[in-house]
């Protein structure tokens, strides 16, 4: 009874070590191959289909002006201005459950030929919030959106008519320049 088992463990030993090398082969041997050449018959009728479009090709997005060397966040507060090809004044008020919404006022800066999506009187969802109490929000945000479409890229909020987030600038400078 002891040699049946002995025989039994021989022959489940030899069995697991064929799969093994079996898989092993399979893994790294053959089925690489395959693979690589069933992808360049895939890439061979792309090709013929003419799905392949080259990259100069490409439509570019046309911008306002050139992508600024830095990031939108390390300018400083008239290259900021300069940059953006929309300023939104927006202010807070007070919807349902105390929420406070950003609603869009008035445009401090708009270039012409900008595609922007929003309107006067619109909603910011991004920016509206639920406040925390004994905390001073200020009047609203003013919000910088760069390029065409215009994307938004910085905001600040503002209070007493000035702009917390630059040195407490006058927004009646940021009027004055562009209107």
């Amino acid at each position: 009874m002891l040699s049946k088992f002995k025989d039994g463990i021989v022959f489940g030993a030899g069995f697991g070590i064929s799969f093994v090398f079996i898989w092993y082969l399979s893994s790294y041997l053959i089925y690489p191959s395959l693979v690589s050449s069933q992808l360049e018959v895939a890439n061979k009728e792309i090709e013929k289909q003419g799905f392949n479009i080259p990259p100069s090709s490409y439509k570019e997005t046309p911008r306002i002006s050139e992508e600024p060397k830095v990031q939108f966040y390390e300018l400083g507060p008239e290259e900021k201005i300069e940059e953006a090809s929309v300023i939104v004044l927006a202010n807070y008020e007070e919807g349902e459950n105390g929420k406070l919404k950003v609603i869009m006022k008035e445009f401090l800066k708009y270039v012409p030929g900008t595609d922007f999506y929003y309107s006067l009187g619109d909603e910011y969802k991004s920016s509206s919030f639920y406040p925390r109490e004994n905390t001073n929000y200020g009047d609203g945000m003013v919000i910088f959106f760069a390029g065409s479409p215009a994307f938004m890229k910085s905001s600040m909020t503002h209070a007493d008519g000035r702009i917390r987030g630059m040195g407490d600038m006058p927004i009646e400078l940021i009027r004055s320049k562009y209107k």
